[in-house]
């Protein structure tokens, strides 16, 4: 799980504990996760065609991504339109960035798929 910084239009992966909360959400078919102050205050909403986490500063896209393995590295392509987001790989201005991912920062699936 990682989230676009919509000023900078880097990746930002969440911790493995967000991720572990944001999966069983998901798995669950629960609209929204409320982080609240135990994670910078942030809600990720997980309906509609795209995921996105709110804070009191604004919205961000967020991305699942599915890993081989806990230090793979994960890629999205990304443009800025009026603000840096997820986008097609074919969307004019579109560049694919790369995020190396650091250990804790995915988390194992079972192998039910949703």
């Amino acid at each position: 799980w990682l989230s676009v910084d919509p000023r900078k239009g880097d990746l930002q992966a969440y911790p493995a504990a967000v991720v572990q909360m944001l999966e069983q959400a998901l798995r669950a078919k629960k609209p929204m996760v409320n982080f609240g102050e135990s994670f910078h205050g942030i809600t990720v909403h997980l309906v509609g065609p795209k995921f996105e986490q709110e804070t009191s500063r604004g919205r961000r896209d967020v991305i699942r991504r599915e890993v081989e393995q806990e230090a793979a590295s994960v890629s999205a392509f990304i443009a800025q339109q009026g603000y840096w987001k997820e986008v097609d790989r074919t969307t004019e201005g579109a560049k694919e960035i790369n995020l190396a991912l650091r250990p804790g920062h995915s988390y194992r699936l079972a192998t039910t798929s949703l």
